[in-house]
C-alpha cells in the first residue's frame, strides 16, 4: 500500500467497515506495519515481550469527512502472527497530518465504494 517512516504499511481490506457512534458514521480498517528499518527494530526489540516483534496491527477509525482519526486497537504482533504486546489505545482524535494516513483513508473508502457499488449492482 505504501511507504511509512519504519517500514511498509498494508490495508487488511476485509476489515474496511462502517462504524456508527453517538449518531455519527465512522470509516475503520485495521492496518499492518511491517518493520524494515534495523535501528528501529532493535529498539523495538529490548524488552523480553517483544524481542521477536516484526510489526504493528493497527485499527485505525477515520471521521466520515477524512480529516481525523484515532487508533481504537494497536498491537505488536511477531513473524508468525501472535501478539507480543498489546499498546492499548489512543481514542483522541488527530488531524490527519502525515501522506501515509491520508493514504489509508482513501485506499479504505474506495475500497469500502467499490464493495457498496458491487453490492448494489448484485441487488438489482
Amino acid at each position: 500500500m505504501g511507504k511509512s517512516d519504519f517500514g511498509t504499511v498494508y490495508i487488511d481490506t476485509n476489515t474496511i467497515d462502517t462504524v456508527k457512534k453517538n449518531n455519527v458514521y465512522y470509516l475503520i480498517v485495521s492496518v499492518e506495519e511491517r518493520y524494515t528499518d534495523e535501528t528501529f527494530l532493535q529498539q523495538l526489540r529490548q524488552s523480553e515481550e517483544t524481542k521477536d516483534a516484526v510489526s504493528a496491527l493497527d485499527l485505525y477509525m477515520f471521521t466520515n469527512d477524512g480529516r481525523y482519526y484515532c487508533i481504537p486497537q494497536r498491537f505488536l504482533v511477531d513473524k508468525d502472527g501472535k501478539v507480543c504486546s498489546n499498546l492499548g489505545s489512543d481514542m483522541q482524535m488527530k488531524p490527519i497530518d502525515e501522506k501515509i494516513i491520508s493514504d489509508i483513508y482513501v485506499k479504505a473508502l474506495k475500497v469500502l465504494e467499490d464493495r457498496q457499488r458491487f453490492q448494489s449492482m448484485m441487488g438489482k
